[in-house]
């Protein structure tokens, strides 16, 4: 039976009924939360109400994004480069071949005898720490120690027939060189004495031909003087031969000029056309044999003085 007290407290005080059922209003708000959200098990797990979160799609490289990488990382311009510069193509193509040559070296070299080595030194040293019952696995390394035993490798990672091998063709190579510089210089020393031969070969030439020209022109005052003495009488020809009146000899002469001294006591100073008073015209000046030749067919020389 209920109490007074709970009789009292379910009448409000206006004397209608106390409705409330005296639960704590913390226990009503959980219960109201569990009538909206479905019941709870303590055993079970319960389901998230949030859904897993999906992962973003992988993006798979096609092929015009490659390209496109190819166009950022500008390739095009470095193989136009070096398709116009012949000198980088060969630099290149030395830098390839040492690359290959080395990668076949390495692959050509014996890298089984340094495995060997290795399981040499693991066994040995497994046989130190191991107790005098273990040892059983003596018998795979003999095989393997047996496979060259003459082959000996220095610092170089190569054995002694490859480093003599490559000795020999160093000394090859270096006697080779010395007999191309030896050749060279027998060039050189042929070059330099062709051409001074050369040029003692010119200047004979143009001796030759300063000689020619005088003679050419000697013999063209002489066929000159040949044509005057044609036109002209016997009686002119034997007055011109008369001996002139006042006479001159040459004192000094170059090419082109000369000075003569008369027996007046004149001096002149004359070249090819300077007319000499009973001479007549200078026609031409040969300073090699000291000769004037006038146009009167007299010829000026040295007196016999100045010889």
């Amino acid at each position: 039976m209920m109490s007074d007290t709970e009789i009292n407290n379910s009448t409000k005080e206006d004397g209608s009924p106390n409705l409330d059922p005296g639960f704590p209003e913390e226990e009503y708000l959980f219960n109201e939360d569990e009538s909206t959200t479905g019941s709870f098990d303590a055993l079970q797990p319960q389901q998230s109400a949030e859904q897993p979160v999906a992962s973003p799609p992988k993006k798979s490289m096609s092929f015009p994004d490659i390209s496109k990488l190819f166009e950022k990382v500008k390739i095009k311009p470095i193989l136009e480069a070096v398709q116009q510069n012949f000198m980088l193509r060969i630099a290149l193509i030395v830098i390839l071949v040492l690359l290959i040559t080395v990668l076949i070296y390495r692959c050509s070299s014996n890298p089984l005898a340094e495995k060997t080595n290795e399981k040499i030194v693991a066994i040995s040293v497994k046989h130190a720490n191991s107790k005098p019952q273990d040892v059983i696995v003596s018998s795979v390394p003999a095989v393997t120690l047996r496979s060259k035993p003459q082959t000996t490798y220095n610092g170089t990672g190569m054995n002694e027939d490859q480093f003599q091998r490559l000795e020999k063709v160093n000394s090859d190579l270096q006697s080779q060189v010395r007999d191309l510089s030896s050749q060279m210089s027998n060039l050189r020393s042929n070059v330099d004495t062709t051409t001074a031969s050369l040029k003692l070969v010119a200047e004979q030439l143009s001796q030759l031909a300063t000689t020619i020209g005088n003679e050419a022109q000697k013999s063209a005052v002489l066929a000159e003087q040949i044509k005057q003495q044609q036109k002209n009488p016997f009686g002119a020809t034997k007055m011109e031969a008369v001996v002139p009146q006042i006479q001159c000899a040459l004192q000094a002469i170059i090419a082109g000029r000369a000075w003569l001294v008369c027996s007046n006591g004149e001096t002149l100073t004359v070249r090819q056309g300077t007319q000499v008073y009973n001479y007549g015209e200078v026609r031409y000046i040969d300073a090699i044999s000291g000769q004037v030749l006038t146009s009167s067919g007299q010829t000026i020389t040295f007196s016999q003085e100045d010889s």
